[in-house]
Formats: C-alpha cells, sequence, structure tokens
C-alpha cells in the first residue's frame, strides 16, 4: 500500500507539473532578447570585423591628434572587405564609408579641425605613428590578399594538371602513344629550361606536350592499329588530328 501511494504522488506530481508547463507559455524561446543574439551569431564574423574597424576609426576621431591621418584607417574596412567578398562588396563598404565620414563632418564640421578635447597631445611624432600604423596595416592587408591569390591559384593549377594525368590516359590508346606523348614532355620541358623562359611558360608547355596527340581521340582505331602502310586517303584522315587537337586545345 505504501509503495501504491508513493507511486501515485508522483504520478500526481508529473501530472500536476505538465498542466503548468502548459499553462505558461515558454517566452525563453520568443522574446525580443533571444531573437537578437540569434540574429547576431547568424552575422559572417567578417562582417563584424569589418563593423568593429569602422568603429575603432570613428573613436580615434575623438582620440588622437593627427586627424586627417585617422581618414587613412578608414581605407581598412574597404580593404578587408575586397580580402573577404570581392569588388562589390568593397565597393558598397566604401561609399558607407564616405557616408559615414560625410555625415561626422556635417553634423561636427571641426572634427577635422586638428585639435580634439580627448587629444593625446600634439606632437610631430604623433602623425609618424599614425601614418606608419596606417602604412603597416596595409602593407599586412594587401601581402594576405596576394597570398590568397596565390593559394588559389596553386591549388587550381594542381587541379588543372590532375585533369590533365586523367585526360592523357584517355588520348593514349595504345602503350606507343603514350609513351611518346611522355617523351615528347620530357624533350619540350628541357629545351624550355635551357632557354631559360619562365617557370609558368615551362609548365604550359610541359602541359600541352602531354596533349599534343588529343585530336587522335578522333581517329579511328583501325587506322591508329593498322600493321600495314596506310593508304593515302588513311594517311590524309591521319594529319587532321593535327588541326583537331589544336581547335581542342585553342580554348584553353
Amino acid at each position: 500500500m505504501e509503495e501504491a501511494k508513493i507511486f501515485s504522488n508522483r504520478e500526481m506530481e508529473e501530472i500536476f507539473s505538465k498542466r503548468v508547463d502548459s499553462a505558461v507559455p515558454d517566452i525563453g524561446d520568443t522574446t525580443l532578447f533571444r531573437r537578437i543574439i540569434e540574429q547576431i551569431a547568424a552575422v559572417n564574423k567578417e562582417l563584424w570585423i569589418i563593423l568593429t574597424m569602422v568603429s575603432i576609426a570613428g573613436i580615434m576621431n575623438y582620440v588622437v591628434t593627427s586627424q586627417y591621418m585617422i581618414l587613412g584607417f578608414y581605407t581598412f574596412p574597404t580593404i578587408m572587405s575586397a580580402y573577404y567578398y570581392g569588388r562589390r562588396h568593397a565597393v558598397m563598404t566604401a561609399l558607407l564609408t564616405l557616408i559615414i565620414v560625410g555625415c561626422m563632418t556635417y553634423f561636427k564640421p571641426t572634427i577635422f579641425s586638428g585639435t580634439t578635447q580627448l587629444s593625446l597631445g600634439y606632437n610631430t611624432w604623433y602623425h609618424v605613428m599614425a601614418w606608419g600604423s596606417t602604412l603597416l596595416l596595409t602593407a599586412y592587408a594587401m601581402g594576405s590578399l596576394y597570398e590568397r591569390h596565390q593559394q588559389k591559384t596553386e591549388e587550381l593549377r594542381e587541379t588543372y594538371y590532375g585533369i590533365i594525368m586523367i585526360l592523357r590516359q584517355f588520348i593514349a590508346k595504345d602503350q606507343y602513344t603514350e609513351n611518346h606523348c611522355y617523351r615528347v614532355s620530357i624533350y619540350a620541358t628541357k629545351i624550355a629550361s635551357y632557354m631559360g623562359l619562365p617557370q609558368d611558360f615551362i609548365e604550359d608547355i610541359r602541359a600541352a606536350a602531354l596533349l599534343h596527340d588529343i585530336g587522335k581521340l578522333e581517329i579511328s582505331r583501325d587506322i591508329l592499329y593498322k600493321a600495314a602502310k596506310l593508304t593515302k586517303e588513311e594517311f590524309n584522315h591521319m594529319k587532321r588530328h593535327v588541326p583537331k587537337g589544336e581547335l581542342l586545345l585553342e580554348p584553353v
């Protein structure tokens, strides 16, 4: 009896808690604060970087003496926007920055007067430090952009040569053709290196040598594998693989 009584009490507590939960609405999931937090979390972190940089540049207008040098800091949001999002977003960021600076100048014409209430001092070295900071940050941003471009180029080049090696297997319908393409690529690369051509040109020459028989894909196997001497018509048909290969590789 005691166990049954305990069970019934627990059951009553569960029923009561369920009724209370159903009677009280779940306010936490629908509050404005939670929605704001979710929207903030959904924003890309790079956009927050750009917004933070604009805010810092705005604050520095009231702190640093070299007011005209501060205008240089407003270029960094545009640079970062170009780095992460491309030309369109960079232009939009630049226009937004111009609007912000224009509004600040319109509503407070003395903002670029040369002195501020919270000025840290008026000294030539402040101008030099402000200019040097702008120069260093610009160099770092543009250097990162260049390295990122180089990395993407290398990845694309590796993918390109991987596709070439796969395509080479389709071109080489027999062992002789495969060995022939490989030897031509070796000789062409050595000649290009001896001529002192740039490394990019040498790699392009090597790729072209591997694919120089791509026109044979449209040549009949009967003609390619014929052991006897080719007839005049067959020989003329065989010679067509050169212009056909040129047409195939011309877009590349």
